[in-house]
């Protein structure tokens, strides 16, 4: 729990003036359910600019918690950090779809979700891909579907992971 409370800590101490936007996600992964909130960087860079898409990174940076739906189930606070890319249109206004990877490292407060599912460890790693779609007369909002995928990436024997289907809302500066 102090490593959850540090990594909180740290979150917040983050550059406030290139913050870009924030999200919220809802999603199922595996017999649980996850809410997240997260802060968003647009890191202003387009890689391989040509035929009017490119790519543009981003830092995804949050907090989150998971519930079990079997019995016996625990409540899981998250900490993560998720870079990405996106492959985007050259516009800045109208609407904009995307496709989108990236990777994360989750700090969880503890690896039992419920009496079935032991994750193995406190620290996974994940990827996901998703595809979503930028709108408004500013490009403010962004709507996207990710499926993530988590494990402790053989930190443990234990190691089952989880498939998570999220949907998320992006409110952009």
């Amino acid at each position: 729990m102090r490593r959850l409370l540090t990594s909180l800590l740290l979150l917040s101490a983050a550059p406030v003036w290139a913050l870009s936007g924030m999200s919220s996600e809802i999603g199922y992964a595996d017999n649980a359910r996850l809410l997240r909130a997260s802060s968003v960087w647009n890191l202003d860079q387009r890689w391989l600019s040509g035929a009017g898409w490119h790519l543009a990174p981003q830092v995804h940076a949050g907090i989150g918690v998971w519930s079990g739906t079997a019995t016996q189930k625990n409540t899981i606070a998250e900490v993560f950090v998720a870079p990405s890319v996106r492959y985007r249109p050259n516009a800045s206004s109208g609407q904009q779809p995307y496709v989108e990877a990236g990777l994360g490292a989750h700090l969880i407060s503890e690896s039992r979700l419920d009496d079935q599912r032991d994750l193995g460890a406190n620290l996974l790693l994940s990827e996901h891909l998703g595809v979503g779609v930028v709108f408004g007369d500013r490009s403010q909002y962004d709507l996207s579907y990710r499926f993530q995928h988590m494990d402790n990436a053989g930190q443990r024997a234990t190691n089952p992971g989880l498939n998570a289907h999220q949907v998320r809302l992006l409110y952009n500066y």
